[in-house]
């Protein structure tokens, strides 16, 4: 049985005490928005929390207002599609069991990635799906049996017994010790991925901007025509990277398309020779790319991971960087944080995690087309 860490154990308890109280603001929350919310800020959860049981019914704060509205914007579409896939699993969570495992999944990076292949093919998965699904209803069920216990109040020492009356020629004795502070629980130790737990992530709720759904044909043009690019001249150069093969087709569309076409062309027809002259001068534009810029991706590589986004897979991370750096404006942007990496870690952060959500839409785009 999974051990219950006690830290958790208590937001959990407030996560669902705050349905009532935001309820009572007229701003009613659903449960794994604030798993979100104490994963992300515990503090500004705890304040929250503590701020409407004092003034129940008071309107919620507008900072946090904003931050739990981003939230919802940014994960509720998933959510949504997770509720449907769980109504496909027999025998699966439900209720309040359902909330829970829903709220274990938002919060862990590892749960968002295997949700996003889920979701390439829904039908597909359900198999998977309850497996897993039912792994982490086993951890919920361990913390709702521990919900479902009172918390135990904190031990109260025993008053000393009273003291002697002294005689009247001597000094009162001096007052008692008290006992000291009970020493705090020791927090568990985290356990590594695996079917039946997470690593719980906390993701950056500062932006409040629309997350974008869906890919645009054009992109999804672009990367194509890089992830063969990228494929036909990595024989010759293995070093290449996709972030330097979509730079290029985003610069120069037409010219690569049409170079490409052409060494199709010529090495079917036999022409290996003039194939490869046609990739030589593609490659050139690479280089001269890498030549100008590599140092500075390289920088930014260490940096996004040095960022509290979660852990995803290399192919992920690696079009995740592509699509920040692939124009002039994202390599200036790029830049502009590594030159003051503190100061724009907030912001940083949040491009970093609506990139990483865009890539895995695309990934999963890309993966459709090619299964067709």
């Amino acid at each position: 049985m999974p051990e219950v860490n006690a830290e958790l154990l208590a937001d959990i308890r407030a996560a669902r005490e705050s349905l009532d109280l935001f309820k009572a603001s007229l701003f009613p929350v659903e449960l794994w928005e604030q798993f979100c919310m104490f994963n992300g800020d515990r503090p500004s959860f705890r304040a929250e929390m503590e701020r409407l049981r004092g003034n129940r019914g008071s309107p919620i704060e507008a900072r946090y207002a904003e931050r739990l509205t981003g939230v919802r914007t940014r994960f509720g579409p998933l959510v949504a599609d997770l509720r449907k896939l769980a109504a496909m699993v027999p025998d699966g969570p439900r209720d309040e069991r359902l909330e829970m495992v829903i709220g274990f999944m938002m919060i862990s990076a590892k749960a968002l990635e295997i949700l996003a292949k889920w979701l390439f093919d829904a039908k597909a998965s359900v198999a998977d799906a309850g497996t897993r699904l039912g792994a982490i209803a086993g951890v919920v069920d361990t913390y709702r049996a521990a919900l479902d216990t009172p918390a135990e109040p904190p031990p109260v020492a025993e008053p000393p017994a009273p003291a002697e009356p002294p005689p009247a020629a001597e000094a009162p004795p001096p007052p008692p010790t008290p006992p000291p502070p009970p020493k705090p629980a020791e927090k568990p130790a985290e356990k590594k991925d695996d079917k039946s737990t997470f690593v719980l992530r906390k993701p950056n709720l500062d932006s409040a901007a629309p997350r974008k759904t869906g890919a645009d044909p054009e992109v999804m043009s672009d990367l194509r025509c890089a992830d063969e690019f990228l494929h036909l001249i990595q024989s010759d150069h293995p070093e290449s990277q996709i972030w330097e093969t979509l730079s290029v087709v985003m610069a120069e569309r037409d010219f690569v398309k049409k170079h490409l076409a052409d060494a199709s062309r010529l090495k079917s027809e036999g022409s290996a020779d003039a194939a490869r002259e046609k990739l030589r001068v593609l490659f050139d534009k690479v280089h001269d790319l890498r030549e100008k810029h590599g140092p500075m991706v390289k920088m930014l590589r260490s940096y996004v991971e040095s960022l509290p986004v979660g852990r995803f897979g290399k192919e992920t991370m690696d079009l995740t960087i592509g699509f920040m750096v692939a124009t002039p404006r994202g390599r200036a942007r790029s830049q502009e944080w590594l030159d003051d990496p503190v100061r724009h870690k907030s912001e940083a952060t949040s491009r970093c995690e609506d990139v990483i959500r865009l890539t895995m839409t695309y990934q999963t785009e890309l993966r459709a087309a090619t299964t067709v």
